[in-house]
């Protein structure tokens, strides 16, 4: 009989490269930082710090820090949805016809 971890990481696996690098950061980056383990401070992006200070990792992580919080949740939960399913479709090929079908 499969474990539910192997369910799990056996449909993680099975969702396409690009998407499942993207849907993974999304979820552990929030996570850390609602933790602690990340400050946030040093996820969000501020033009003073990449700037003059040279982090250039705030514009990366900050397209996948959400700040998590009982007020937020359900929006956090939405936005990994319709990233999962709009970013799969897309790379798998029938949301790219679709997309070029509608500029056309």
């Amino acid at each position: 009989m499969a474990e539910a971890g192997n369910d799990i990481s056996d449909w993680f696996r099975s969702i396409p490269v690009v998407t499942r690098y993207w849907f993974g950061a999304s979820i552990c980056l929030p996570v850390l930082g609602s933790f602690g383990l990340l400050p946030p401070r040093l996820l969000i992006l501020l033009y003073d710090p990449v700037v003059y200070n040279f982090q250039f990792w705030r514009p990366l992580t900050s397209v996948f820090f959400y700040p998590i919080s009982p007020m937020t949740g359900f929006s956090y939960l939405i936005n990994l949805y319709f990233l999962y399913s709009y970013s799969t479709r897309l790379e798998t090929g029938t949301g790219l016809v679709a997309m070029v079908s509608l500029l056309c």
